[in-house]
């Protein structure tokens, strides 16, 4: 696609050299300890390998951006060995703290996130990263909002602003300060920048350029074609406007950026079902199998289990979003939880908060703390109280 060079205000493809083969070439990297490697198409030292400990590119003086208009195109393949957990692993950022923090495309615990401080909400994709695999991201500002596509996909949107600096240099496998975990483990490749924003059309040009998809989309594409048409639906906002679907395979579609107030499903078969980026309030989940299912990165503020099995189900890091959280609120308060006629008969509770939890009218046979058998506390507590 000729619009492609449009606009592009720095590109390096990392062909065996970090050189900017942009419209300007004016922004060419120091290679520091990063390693060509092999791309996605499996072309040998097509991209760099960053070691997660030291290795980076610096482009000093960066590219000069466009307040009003931006957009950023990157290939990422994270280590499968990366180590995922609270901020780490930027892959691109101007971000050098003392009023030059521009932004940083990076990553909250396990999904990519476009950090933009406090100029604006994240914007971040929800579904974890898949180690060891080939993806496409592209961040796009048109003056007032900021969006995250992956692999051509719109995952996210957030209105904001872009504060550029000139003073400071960008950063490729690491931010400009020496906090460990924010070194790149993994191959990075195909960085384009521009001072505009990429359309729909052009970010799915990149993703597919020089014959390149995904081979699993490839294959629901087709599974999903045989012995069937495909039907487009596009653009169709009118509020009274209903779709009625029945008896029909529609395996492998997909839905985007849509509206679907009030919408029901019986009897319909969804194994592999994803939900990314959804407004799911007051949604009722009824005589469903869910086993092996995930739900991460959730507000589920005032929600009802009842009569549900729930034997095997692992539940970690419940509370409310740490301070860096894109969803963490200042001075907010955990609410209670409450558990009622539940059988948690062998269940394991382990490194939880439980100040002021009651316990009452339950039967703790066997149960113990630390260890320690509660029967044997209440007992000597009994005593205690005899004396």
């Amino acid at each position: 696609m000729d619009s492609l060079r449009n606009g592009l205000i720095a590109e390096f493809l990392f062909d065996g050299n970090a050189l900017d083969t942009g419209n300007s070439g004016n922004y060419s990297g120091q290679v520091y300890g990063a390693v060509p490697t092999a791309d996605r198409f499996g072309n040998p030292g097509s991209a760099y390998e960053f070691d997660g400990i030291n290795d980076y590119i610096l482009v000093q003086p960066a590219p000069k951006l466009n307040k009003e208009a931006f957009s950023l195109s990157v290939w990422v393949r994270y280590g499968r060995d990366a180590k995922l957990s609270w901020w780490n692993n930027a892959i691109i950022s101007q971000d050098g703290h003392e009023g030059r923090r521009v932004f940083q495309l990076s990553t909250y615990d396990n999904r990519v996130t476009w950090h933009r401080f406090f100029q604006s909400d994240e914007v971040f994709v929800q579904e974890p990263v898949r180690t060891g695999l080939w993806e496409h991201y592209v961040t796009v500002f048109d003056g007032s909002t900021h969006k995250l596509y992956r692999n051509g996909i719109l995952m996210t949107e957030k209105p904001g602003r872009l504060e550029p600096n000139e003073e400071e240099p960008l950063y490729i496998g690491r931010k400009s300060t020496d906090e460990p975990y924010f070194f790149f483990h993994g191959a990075i490749d195909d960085i384009r920048m521009y001072d505009r924003p990429l359309t729909d059309d052009e970010i799915i040009a990149l993703y597919t350029e020089n014959g390149w998809d995904n081979p699993k989309f490839i294959a629901a594409a087709q599974r999903a074609k045989s012995g069937s048409d495909s039907v487009e639906i596009k653009h169709k906002r009118e509020p009274n406007q209903k779709l009625r679907v029945e008896n029909t395979n529609f395996a492998y579609s997909i839905f985007v950026n849509c509206r679907a107030e009030d919408v029901k499903f019986h009897d319909v078969s969804m194994p592999d079902l994803s939900i990314e980026c959804a407004d799911l309030r007051r949604t009722r989940l009824h005589n469903v199998n869910f086993s092996n299912g995930k739900i991460s990165d959730a507000n589920l503020s005032d929600l009802e289990i009842d009569g549900a099995q729930l034997g095997g189900a692992y539940i970690h890091n419940i509370g409310l979003p740490p301070k860096g959280h894109p969803a963490f609120v200042e001075g907010a308060k955990q609410r209670p939880l409450r558990f009622e006629n539940c059988d948690l008969q062998g269940s394991k509770i382990e490194n939880c908060n439980l100040s002021g939890v009651a316990i009452e009218r339950c039967n703790v046979q066997g149960t113990t703390i630390d260890g320690i058998s509660v029967e044997a506390l209440l007992d000597a507590y009994k005593l205690s109280r005899q004396v």
